[in-house]
């Protein structure tokens, strides 16, 4: 390790949580488990992206993600505090993906994927 290994940015998925295609019917039914960080909601880059968006309940909130899951607007998370959330928007960041690998793969890995989520309510406490 030198000191460009410190320098540079180290993104990794701090928390676990759950996605759901629909809302599931019974307590027994499991997501597909993916990695994410929350994105700080007072920061200047949650403002520029959710700034059409007014919110005075507390019940929204927004995470980053590398997973290569599908996520689907209407599609429901569990997050890592045991909060259910359904998506309302999904954005996906390409700007730190390497340029030549759009020639060569159909489906690109590394993007960053922002996701707006509304809190509802948890029927089973899943």
């Amino acid at each position: 390790m030198d000191f460009l290994s410190f320098s540079q940015e180290h993104e990794q998925d701090a928390s676990n949580g759950f996605y759901y295609e629909q809302l599931p019917d019974s307590p027994e039914f499991s997501g597909v488990q993916f990695g994410y960080e929350y994105i700080n909601p007072f920061s200047k880059s949650f403002k520029r992206i959710f700034s059409n968006v007014t919110d005075n309940n507390d019940t929204m909130t927004a995470i980053k993600t590398k997973s290569s899951l599908e996520f689907k607007v209407g599609g429901y998370i569990r997050l890592q505090n045991r909060k259910l959330y359904q998506i309302e928007e999904v954005m996906e960041d390409y700007e730190k993906v390497v340029k030549s690998v759009f020639r060569a793969f159909y489906k690109v890995t590394g993007v960053i994927k922002t996701i707006r989520l509304i809190e509802v309510e948890n029927p089973f406490e899943l």
